[in-house]
C-alpha cells in the first residue's frame, strides 16, 4: 500500500517537497529510485524544476518587496546581518552554494534579491545551482539507496538507515556552515 502510494503521487511529491523543504524529500526519492519505486530522471528533472521555480520566486520577493519582507520576521533581520557581506563578496561563489549549506537556504534568494543582485545573472546562476544541486542530491540518496539494497534491507529499514542517513549529512553540513561563518568572522 505504501509503494503503491508513493509511485501514485511521490513524483508530486518530490515536485512540492523540493520547493518547500529539498534535502529529505529527494535523498528519500532517490532512495526509492535504487529499489526501483521511481524513476532517477524523472526526479532529476522535477527537483531542478523545484529547487529552481523556488529560489526565483523568493528572489523575485527580496528584490521587488525589499528588505520590509525579512523585517517581519525577527529571526531573519540577524542572518540577514550576518549573510550579506558574503553574499556581497563572494556573489557568484554564494549564489552555487548556498543551496548546499543548511540553514540559510531559504532565506539567501530574498538576501540576494535585496541585495540586487542583477536579475538576469541570478536566473542564469540559479539555473545552473538548480542542476548541480538536484543532480547530485538525486545521486546521493540513489547511492544510499543501493548501498541499503546490497545489504538486502527491507523497505522498513531502508527508511530508518535513510533517514538516519539524511540527518547525519544535515549535521556535516550545519557544521560546514557554522565553520564558514567563524572563519569570516560572521558569528
Amino acid at each position: 500500500m505504501l509503494i503503491d502510494l508513493v509511485q501514485n503521487y511521490g513524483y508530486w511529491i518530490v515536485l512540492f517537497g523540493s520547493m518547500i523543504e529539498g534535502e529529505s524529500i529527494v535523498l528519500t526519492a532517490g532512495m526509492l529510485c535504487a529499489h526501483g519505486v521511481l524513476s532517477f530522471y524523472k526526479i532529476c528533472i522535477l527537483s531542478f524544476i523545484g529547487t529552481c521555480v523556488a529560489d526565483q520566486l523568493l528572489y523575485n520577493l527580496g528584490y521587488y518587496i525589499g528588505p520590509g519582507f525579512l523585517e517581519r520576521f525577527s529571526f531573519s533581520r540577524k542572518l540577514f546581518t550576518k549573510l550579506k557581506p558574503l553574499a556581497i563578496k563572494y556573489q557568484n561563489t554564494y549564489i552555487l552554494s548556498f543551496r548546499f549549506i543548511y540553514g540559510i537556504r531559504i532565506i539567501s534568494p530574498v538576501l540576494i534579491g535585496i541585495i540586487k543582485i542583477d536579475p538576469k545573472k541570478y536566473m542564469i546562476l540559479n539555473i545552473i545551482a538548480s542542476v548541480i544541486w538536484a543532480v547530485i542530491s538525486c545521486a546521493i540518496g540513489y547511492a544510499i539507496g543501493a548501498f541499503t539494497k546490497s545489504l538486502d534491507f527491507n523497505f522498513k529499514y531502508l527508511m530508518i538507515a535513510g533517514t538516519l542517513m539524511i540527518l547525519l549529512l544535515l549535521l556535516i553540513s550545519k557544521l560546514i556552515a557554522n565553520h564558514i561563518l567563524k572563519k569570516n568572522n560572521i558569528n
